[in-house]
């Protein structure tokens, strides 16, 4: 059967349902697409950007305790070193609750690794300091130095 033997009007009507079903099924395709691209979004706003903010706080965090390290080192007056060693005590604990703060939010295998490997250097770095705060109190200098530029950096 031609689509030439057909009135106009039935024609007109196969061609416009055609129309719209394509039209539907276009609509049914983007509405599941869009709905693919706001789970993706919630996943971003509910995971990924609170992680980044989490890590950036450790980050500044760390960068903070390393500046008070090199102050301990340079302020040598008793007032000074113990206002610095409760800061740094201070610093650590704002670290610990920021590292509660980031657990819930690693996604993934590769940035478990990277927090195990922090927690790691992060264990490792307190050992130095505890070191730091010893010779810091007994005015060792020297060692303090050896700490500070080469075992801690």
């Amino acid at each position: 059967m031609s689509l030439r033997t057909i009135n106009i009007a039935p024609r007109a009507l196969l061609g416009f349902a055609l129309i719209g079903a394509l039209m539907l099924c276009l609509g049914i395709f983007a509405l599941n697409q869009m709905g693919k691209i706001r789970a993706a979004g919630e996943t971003i706003e509910d995971s990924t950007v609170p992680g980044f903010a989490a890590v950036h706080q450790l980050t500044q965090l760390s960068l903070r305790l390393r500046s008070l390290s090199y102050h301990l080192w340079l302020n040598r007056d008793a007032e000074s070193r113990e206002s610095t060693l409760k800061l740094i005590d201070k610093r650590n604990q704002q670290i610990d609750e920021a590292r509660r703060n980031y657990e819930p939010l690693i996604f993934g295998n590769a940035e478990h690794a990277a927090y195990d490997r922090y927690v790691q250097l992060l264990t490792q770095y307190r050992e130095m300091e505890n070191s730091m705060k010893l010779a810091s109190r007994s005015d060792d200098t020297e060692t303090l130095r050896r700490l500070i530029n080469l075992d801690m950096r």
